[in-house]
């Protein structure tokens, strides 16, 4: 099993930003668990990104715990506290927030739990439109949030000499969001990094 890094540890290129507000937690098996239940998360899965809360969250028994670091902290935490779409997601994350914390008459919402409200609210309508735009925004856009983070990832692994593990890890994504990477990477290779956070809507101060 491959040490967790730390962040000081991780060299990141110049030329990309790194998150500031965005935290990350890594969980042995049952904790990982027990989040995942709480998410109604597939349990198969070793790591996810939450925009409300800015935070990654890793289950560190998998070989491949650096890169999902990389990919869930680095890649969607940037996007996520940089790029327009990605904080259009956030905003709409903390709508629906507002709206769960008036339903359960609570100020803090239950750390890492998925809440819903119910069909027999009175403000189950203006709930269920919100999510709806939001779940209609985030598959529109999937291909950029995901891409991003796969090719953040990408950038980290080889700077940090995990090539090889990369590689690895690639064999088991799909040939749909490995294609959205190879598109990625051709755009940067023709363009230069600059021009894709500038097509994504980076913030200029982030853009070199």
């Amino acid at each position: 099993m491959e040490a967790m890094p730390t962040l000081e540890a991780v060299v990141v290129p110049d030329n990309l930003a790194t998150p500031q507000r965005s935290t990350f937690r890594v969980y042995p098996t049952p904790d990982w668990t027990q989040f995942c239940t709480n998410q109604g998360m597939d349990h198969r899965r070793d790591g996810v990104y939450i925009p409300r809360s800015l935070s990654a969250h890793l289950h560190s028994n998998t070989a491949f715990i650096q890169l999902y670091f990389f990919h869930e902290f680095y890649g969607h935490g940037s996007f996520c506290e940089y790029s327009s779409i990605g904080k259009k997601i956030v905003a709409y994350e903390h709508e629906l927030a507002e709206i769960e914390k008036a339903v359960l008459g609570v100020t803090e919402l239950p750390e890492n739990t998925r809440f819903r409200v119910t069909s027999d609210h009175i403000l189950f309508a203006d709930y269920k439109t919100l999510r709806d735009e939001l779940q209609q925004y985030f598959a529109a856009n999937h291909d950029v949030y995901e891409g991003f983070a796969l090719w953040f990832e990408k950038q980290l692994a080889l700077r940090n000499g995990l090539g090889e593990l990369h590689k690895a890890r690639m064999e088991l994504v799909d040939s749909p969001h490995r294609a959205i990477l190879t598109d990625i990477e051709y755009f940067v290779k023709s363009n230069g990094v600059a021009a894709l956070l500038e097509k994504l809507d980076f913030d200029q101060d982030v853009i070199p």
